[in-house]
């Protein structure tokens, strides 16, 4: 089946280069270069995939290179390539991220729980113990450049199960911006030996969390740099998860090998009337789109920033826990919490306050988080009267359904919600119960900033999921490019070729169909007479569906 699977996509950089003129080649290699799988086409197109099948392939290190050239010339214009390891089917890494894109540790799904400190820790220490707060995140160098300095504070976190970062966002050389990186760093070439010494001195150690490899840092500019340090990392330690927070979207992929785990930071509470408190639930939503098949988590505006004039005040705990759940709707895994020492020295709202927030925030995501990370399959809902306003989702878990929702704006509104079977609703915060019609529908009326998690004793369902999560075509040796470009979907065969196989990855519960005829997951696809292939994914209930039809090109 396709089990690699690469989606290139092409910029011509304002007409820097003629797209027209360029051929593309995929292949998978070994360390010599020996070819082992290839696909190439005499014409490009501004998004295509390609993929390969690992059954041919023994155990051990590939990569995957994707190469653009001059058709005139035969010049090569950019060559990339990605490590590929291919491991026993049962083999997984201490922390890894699982076929639902949840992050699973100690052998259980597992959402983030975060607070980012700074120079001194002792105290912040102190205060998690015992609370939700598992991981001390950080960007300075601090407990490891100094690290007998703080042997004790290390050994109080090791006894009460806490962690923290490791930070080596600094070792990227065209942005050496700390004194003590460019004293050790002298040439990009000290980069490798440095990291990996690290690394060696501290993976073991289970107050290790993973490595921080970015902060804010611009995909494009630092990109190519964050990626060969982001494997850097995976070499020297495969069991630690790499980490990186960006406070700007860009577009589809930039992120994409960067690091393991991605937050978001935006900070849009002022203190003033036109406050957009609706990014947070936006800027999740598109790093979900941006860097797919990876976990996110938000980083929570938990601190006054009065060095910056446009920001009167500093956020309320309710809007805190609005710009939480709006996260949660979106599809984040963890909170971090910015900053425990800009509120340990907060001057105007005293600390005591500033925790007690805090800690009740960590609290409720901890309750909510098994509901958060379940995969049973979710109940469909309908909404009447919604909008950009209203951030919700749904999960299944335990035998209830629940719906999650914020209202992501500071005037009133309303909406109605259907959930079919629904047999009664009650919401968690407030105890509410809502009358619920015999088709399901309830009506909500929501606060400004409201929050509401509802949970609902309902019917048994037969799944309403029905995505395609992957659909590859392969050959042997050679393999297809396919074209996308959105309305139409090309998939280019040689003349010769007549039968091909395939691999899909379906929702729980689906089935698979192609050109009509239920299939398996994995088989293949004979050529003969068809001028296409109509993919289609059914969900369990059959009332809902998603197709994809690759128009076959011959070559």
């Amino acid at each position: 089946m396709g089990d690699i699977n690469m989606e290139a996509l092409f910029y011509d950089y304002n007409g820097a280069y003629d797209l027209s003129k360029m051929s593309f080649k995929a292949q998978v290699v070994n360390d010599k270069d020996e070819v082992f799988m290839q696909a190439e086409v005499p014409n490009i197109t501004q998004k295509m995939s390609v993929s390969f099948s690992s059954d041919n392939l023994k155990m051990g290190d590939y990569y995957i290179q994707g190469i653009l050239t001059d058709q005139q010339t035969g010049e090569i214009v950019s060559k990339k390539e990605w490590k590929l390891r291919k491991r026993e089917k049962d083999y997984r890494p201490a922390v890894y991220l699982d076929e639902y894109n949840r992050l699973i540790k100690d052998g259980n799904p597992h959402f983030l729980m975060q607070m980012y400190n700074s120079s001194a820790y002792d105290d912040f220490v102190e205060d998690v113990i015992g609370t939700p707060i598992k991981t001390m995140s950080h960007y300075g160098f601090g407990w490891w450049l100094n690290g007998d300095k703080y042997t004790e504070m290390l050994k109080k976190m090791r006894n009460n199960g806490l962690q923290i970062r490791l930070t080596l966002l600094t070792f990227v050389y065209s942005n050496l911006s700390q004194k003590e990186a460019r004293e050790l760093v002298t040439e990009q070439a000290d980069i490798r030996p440095l990291v990996e010494s690290i690394i060696k001195k501290y993976k073991d150690d289970p107050v290790l969390q993973g490595y921080y490899l970015f902060d804010e840092a611009n995909p494009i500019r630092y990109g190519e740099e964050i990626r060969w340090l982001n494997e850097i990392c995976a070499n020297a330690d495969i069991d630690r998860p790499t980490v990186g927070v960006t406070d700007n979207m860009y577009r589809y992929g930039i992120f994409t090998k960067s690091v393991d785990i991605m937050g978001v930071d935006p900070y849009p509470i002022k203190g003033t009337g036109s406050d957009d408190i609706a990014q947070v639930g936006r800027y999740v939503r598109q790093i979900k789109e941006d860097f797919p098949n990876r976990p996110v988590f938000v980083v929570l505006q938990g601190f006054h920033w009065k060095s910056n004039a446009a920001y009167i005040r500093p956020p309320s705990e309710e809007e805190l826990r609005n710009t939480m759940i709006q996260a949660i709707c979106e599809g984040a895994q963890g909170l971090e919490w910015f900053s425990y020492r800009e509120i340990k020295n907060d001057t105007e709202k005293p600390f005591s306050q500033w925790w007690r927030e805090a800690i009740t925030l960590y609290k409720e995501a901890e309750m909510f988080s098994p509901i958060i990370l379940s995969v049973e399959p979710a109940p469909h809902y309908e909404v009447k009267g919604g909008g950009d306003w209203l951030n919700i989702t749904s999960r299944r878990h335990e035998g209830k359904s629940y719906i999650f929702t914020a209202n992501n704006i500071k005037d009133y509104n309303s909406a109605i919600l259907k959930v079919e079977g629904a047999k009664s609703v009650k919401e968690l915060y407030s105890g509410q119960t809502y009358k619920v019609d015999d088709e399901g529908w309830f009506e909500v009326d929501f606060n400004p900033l409201g929050i509401n998690v509802f949970e609902i004793e309902q019917d048994d369902y037969l799944s309403p999921e029905a995505e395609l999560l992957s659909f590859g075509i392969t050959g042997n040796k050679n393999s297809y490019i396919v074209y996308d470009n959105g309305d139409e979907i090309q998939l280019n065969i040689s003349n010769e070729t007549t039968m091909v196989s395939y691999g899909a990855k379906i929702s729980d519960k689906a089935k698979l169909f192609i050109n009509g005829g239920e299939s398996e997951l994995a088989g293949e696809i004979s050529l003969d007479g068809i001028e296409e292939i109509t993919v289609r994914v059914v969900s369990e209930d059959s009332r809902f569906y998603t197709e994809r039809v690759y128009r076959i090109n011959r070559l």
